[in-house]
């Protein structure tokens, strides 16, 4: 796998503490976390933050009345984000799959990735922990510059809806001045691109044990 914590220029550059992978070697990462024996909410947050590219403490904190599985659609409170303003998500195929794995292992109640002990909030150590054990040349943050990377690259995707994918504020500020709705619709097509992309090389999903309903 390519260590991102040197990146070409004209790539997005996090900095050191934010090591990613290229896109091209991301499923396969997911598949050496899937396939682990690690507790199953820990590797389920993990593949959920690569699909959903939300950060750690949003994926950790999520609570299934936070998710609308019918529309495909998971809204996280204003509370919960980084900028206190509420965050639409959309769910593609990967994530919902994640969900009803999640369901089926802890029940739809409460918190969907909850700790092994005492069903509280997934420690932020616990996922980079995975990641040092499985030898995995990134760090969990690092997902959402790895999706960042893989959509600059995509000239179809405009720049504005790969920023408001990672709940980012528009870097113009006429374009942010001008910007009356979060661009949803657009935001859906993409994340289902990136599942599509991710599931090339990481089929399937959620580990073989148990198949999603």
């Amino acid at each position: 796998m390519k260590d991102k914590s040197n990146n070409p220029v004209g790539e997005v550059q996090p900095s050191a503490h934010q090591r990613w992978l290229d896109a091209d070697d991301l499923g396969q990462a997911l598949a050496k976390i899937r396939d682990c024996d690690a507790w199953w909410a820990v590797k389920c947050c993990i593949i959920f933050m690569a699909f959903t590219c939300v950060r750690s403490n949003e994926a950790r904190g999520a609570t299934w009345d936070e998710v609308d599985l019918d529309n495909a659609t998971w809204t996280i409170p204003a509370i919960r984000m980084k900028n206190n303003v509420r965050h639409r998500v959309p769910l593609s195929t990967g994530a919902v799959e994640v969900l009803d794995y999640a369901r089926e292992q802890g029940g739809d109640q409460g918190l969907i990735f909850p700790s092994q002990r005492g069903g509280k909030e997934i420690h932020s150590g616990a996922l980079s922990r995975l990641f040092l054990e499985l030898q995995i040349p990134a760090v969990p943050r690092g997902l959402r510059a790895t999706f960042m990377n893989w959509a600059v690259g995509r000239p179809h995707i405009p720049e504005s809806v790969a920023e408001m994918v990672l709940a980012y504020k528009p870097a113009s500020a006429v374009l942010r001045s001008f910007l009356i709705n979060d661009l949803f619709e657009h935001h859906v097509a993409v994340m289902q691109e990136w599942a599509d992309f991710l599931n090339k090389t990481m089929e399937p999903v959620v580990p073989a044990d148990l198949d999603p309903c």
